[in-house]
């Protein structure tokens, strides 16, 4: 306890930390941030210690309503992740892309949320391949599609995650058959000349996945290139 106090003074002295709290913080929250500062300032901005304060602290904020500084503060938590890990391909750093889109996509950034399941579905792919992790990516990519109004790519990566539970799980599995129900409702709301393009597209793209090529179909191949992880 001691340690905390002393911890606490010199975050006070050294200007870290307000004063004075806003009008109406919550005690969570300020917990939240105390808990973020001291961690920037015994380990440093760039530690595993001060990703895990800011993850913390933007799971406060989103609980408390505050998206704005949530999606804030789980950036800080993703720059922290990548500079603590240096490989850039663990776990962490996909869950903290994960993080950072789904805050996006509550505030109607469906590009930017896009990127950074991208990068999520580049983690897990490396780590793990084709299955559980990358479907539940894929499902989430096809819901930010579908809210975008861009149906012919939420039908294409709802397809390929029930295909991949499907595989995974059984067809009989509760989560393959939800996946499979969303899949079915965009696809209502579709032409019949659409679903018969997007049919064509997949077919032609597991073609060319057989012969070793890349052609454009999933919804990785939307996101800008200088956007992507570095390889």
């Amino acid at each position: 306890l001691s340690s905390v106090r002393r911890g606490y003074a010199s975050l006070r002295g050294s200007g870290a930390l307000p004063r004075v709290w806003p009008q109406g913080t919550c005690r969570a929250v300020r917990v939240g941030r105390l808990y973020a500062a001291m961690a920037k300032l015994a380990h440093g901005d760039g530690s595993a210690q001060a990703a895990d304060a800011y993850q913390f602290l933007s799971s406060m904020l989103a609980k408390h309503g505050d998206t704005v500084g949530a999606l804030h503060a789980a950036q800080r938590c993703l720059d922290a992740r990548q500079r603590s890990c240096p490989l850039r391909w663990e776990m962490p750093v996909g869950d903290a892309h994960w993080n950072v889109a789904l805050l996006q996509f509550e505030q109607g950034a469906f590009d930017d949320a896009l990127v950074n399941l991208g990068r999520a579905r580049m983690v897990a792919l490396r780590l793990y391949g084709e299955g559980e992790d990358t479907a539940r990516i894929d499902l989430a990519a096809g819901r930010v599609h579908r809210a975008a109004g861009k149906r012919k790519q939420a039908i294409r990566c709802f397809r390929h995650a029930v295909k991949m539970l499907q595989r995974s799980q059984g067809f009989a599995s509760l989560e393959t058959r939800a996946a499979a129900h969303e899949c079915a409702e965009v696809e209502a709301a579709v032409g019949v000349e659409d679903l018969d393009q997007v049919s064509k597209e997949d077919w032609e793209l597991e073609g060319s996945r057989e012969l070793g090529e890349r052609k454009p179909g999933h919804f990785m191949d939307d996101v800008p290139r200088s956007l992507e992880c570095a390889r």
